[in-house]
C-alpha cells in the first residue's frame, strides 16, 4: 500500500492560503519524494508532474468524506508504512 497521502486544497486563492497556513505539510507524498525541496514549492511540483501524483490516493481537505475517515476511521496523518514509523522494531522490543 501507499505509505502516506497528500491532502489537497482547492486550486484557488482560499486553497493557496490554506496551503500556506498548513505550512505546505499537506503535500506529504511530494515531500517524501523530494525532502530537500522547499515546502512552498511542493504545490508547483504536483502541478508540473501530474503523471507522478494523479493516480495516487489523495484526500481533498475540504471534502466531508475526508474528515469522516480521519475522525472515525483508523487513519492517522503520518506515514502508513510500519517500517518508516519504527513500529516493527518497537513491537519486537520488550
Amino acid at each position: 500500500p501507499q505509505p502516506t497521502v497528500s491532502f489537497y486544497t482547492p486550486r484557488n486563492a482560499a486553497g493557496a492560503a490554506l496551503d500556506a497556513y498548513l505550512g505546505f505539510e499537506n503535500y506529504h507524498v511530494e515531500h517524501h519524494d523530494f525532502p530537500e525541496m522547499p515546502m512552498y514549492l511542493l504545490p508547483r511540483l504536483r502541478q508540473i508532474a501530474p503523471e507522478a501524483y494523479d493516480s495516487l490516493r489523495a484526500m481533498p481537505i475540504l471534502e466531508p468524506a475526508t474528515w469522516d475517515e480521519l475522525l472515525t476511521g483508523d487513519f492517522f496523518y503520518a506515514c502508513q508504512d510500519r517500517t518508516l514509523l519504527g513500529r516493527e522494531r518497537r513491537a519486537g522490543e520488550g
